[in-house]
């Protein structure tokens, strides 16, 4: 069953709270960790925004942050949550994230190590644009669990927890904090993605979301995961 790009976008966003397994409390642990005085925060990939957004709340007045997303109906819905008294500090724009050459204080990379040529190059690529005695904020799926021949046939290849520690290394980035998304996370961000395709009145696009729902249960719950790391350069 094949729909197309925009309702899938919309409908699978439609009550998520972040594009990727991420809880509230785990939002909050990781800014807490990166929050600071006086930073610039830069977000690449960054979807919609919230977890930039977060950040720089979580930070003083004179922190600054910028998002750079290649999908314009996410950087719309960034700049529309975006608060009156923010326009000056936090800025969302359209473009490549992989031309970005700005560097900062806190770079963030969450679910968008794809569109570097390959996730070692996105790494080398972060770590670049670190200021000295900077942190990045880097998330990414993974295989937490020995994947099915059927998980692997649908996801295709991912990296393994050491796999992305021995990328890291070779970047020259040293991991200060590393977590993963809970089971109950992983089910609530799978839950709110298909949430919009039950809702809708269009009979072909509940029976994707059923669809969708019933793959993760059978396919893959338990297999794929989502890593958190906080890394400064080694």
């Amino acid at each position: 069953m094949t729909l197309s790009p925009d309702v899938r976008m919309r409908l699978s966003h439609r009550h998520l709270r972040y594009n990727c397994p991420l809880g509230d409390e785990e939002a909050h642990a990781l800014c807490a960790a990166l929050a600071g005085e006086g930073l610039r925060l830069l977000d690449l990939g960054c979807g919609t925004g919230r977890l930039v957004t977060t950040l720089l709340r979580r930070c003083d007045a004179r922190s600054t942050a910028r998002g750079v997303d290649i999908e314009p109906s996410f950087i719309a819905a960034a700049l529309g949550a975006r608060r009156a008294d923010e326009t000056e500090r936090l800025v969302f724009e359209v473009g490549d994230a992989t031309a970005v050459t700005e560097t900062a204080d806190r770079v963030l990379c969450v679910g968008a190590h794809h569109a570097w040529p390959s996730p070692a190059a996105c790494l080398s690529a972060l770590a670049a644009r670190l200021r000295p005695g900077g942190r990045l904020l880097f998330g990414a799926a993974f295989w937490q669990s020995p994947p099915s021949a059927e998980a692997l046939a649908l996801l295709g290849p991912q990296r393994d927890r050491d796999g992305w520690a021995r990328d890291l290394a070779d970047a020259g980035l040293a991991p200060l904090r590393v977590s993963h998304a809970s089971e109950e996370t992983f089910d609530d961000f799978e839950a709110r993605w298909c949430r919009g395709f039950a809702e809708s009145d269009d009979a072909a696009h509940r029976a994707f979301g059923a669809s969708r729902e019933e793959t993760y249960r059978r396919v893959y719950r338990g297999q794929l995961g989502f890593l958190w790391v906080i890394a400064k350069r080694a």
